[in-house]
């Protein structure tokens, strides 16, 4: 359950509740894989998962690099910083700069450039300390990816997840009811989570449309489900719409 795309983030830094319905469908996914409640799982913060590459953004060594240090402090580089290997031949001052621990952020580490590096003091407004980070740190859809998933679930991926929890025995009976020929336990879980989901919202929560409920569970199975998850779902969610609106024509009666 991984994205990379840039349409993606977009869209769900622009709708907020569209990243909460992707934060909810980790949780739940995970509460299904781990079969434990939701408030274990957020209790114990089970639900956080780690960026194996984080490592690799940055340079390895910041935190013995003496420019890097005076950075944290001051907000900006030592503009009088110099080699502590200026004395030795070239060959030689290479080998200790990439020995030492004063200078070894990736400017000076990584591509392996004499200290201080061409350019220093740096002249293109770039004082942060992207100077220690990957160059492709701004642009990395995966780094944006696990970081959009740092931190607590917000209240609406909260809500969600727990509603779904909370009535799943009236939900899989609806949907099981629907689906006719599948029965869930033969559903993907992805599949699955997702319908339970959007069943949720289609049923128990009054401030989502119908269409906005159905079209997001079908834009999310695009992205996460298999090849025909969207279609499937679809048409289980489009059962589900149809079934309620005549039930709530025919109390109206």
């Amino acid at each position: 359950m991984e994205s990379h795309s840039t349409n993606k983030k977009a869209r769900t830094e622009q709708n907020p509740r569209a990243h909460a319905r992707i934060y909810a469908l980790r949780l739940l996914y995970q509460r299904e894989i781990v079969c434990e409640p939701l408030s274990k799982i957020i209790q114990h913060g089970d639900y956080e998962i780690e960026n194996s590459m984080r490592d690799e953004c940055q340079c390895p060594y910041m935190d013995e690099c003496t420019p890097y240090k005076y950075f944290e402090q001051f907000g900006e580089w030592p503009l009088d910083y110099e080699c502590p290997h200026e004395s030795l031949q070239p060959t030689e001052k290479r080998a200790a700069c990439r020995r030492a621990t004063t200078c070894r952020c990736r400017r000076f580490y990584m591509d392996h450039k004499e200290c201080p590096p061409k350019g220093y003091p740096y002249q293109d407004g770039d004082w942060s300390k992207n100077r220690c980070r990957c160059a492709h740190y701004a642009s990395c859809e995966y780094r944006k990816f696990y970081e959009s998933f740092e931190g607590a679930p917000d209240a609406y991926a909260t809500l969600l997840s727990y509603g779904v929890e909370d009535h799943l025995v009236e939900i899989d009976e609806i949907l099981q009811q629907t689906s006719e020929n599948w029965s869930l336990s033969r559903m993907p879980l992805v599949d699955r989570t997702i319908l339970r989901m959007a069943v949720w919202e289609l049923l128990y929560n009054d401030d989502i449309p119908t269409s906005v409920a159905i079209n997001e569970a079908v834009r999310i199975a695009k992205e996460y489900g298999g090849e025909d998850s969207s279609k499937f779902i679809n048409g289980i969610l489009g059962k589900v719409a149809r079934e309620r609106g005549q039930q709530e024509q025919g109390a109206e009666e």
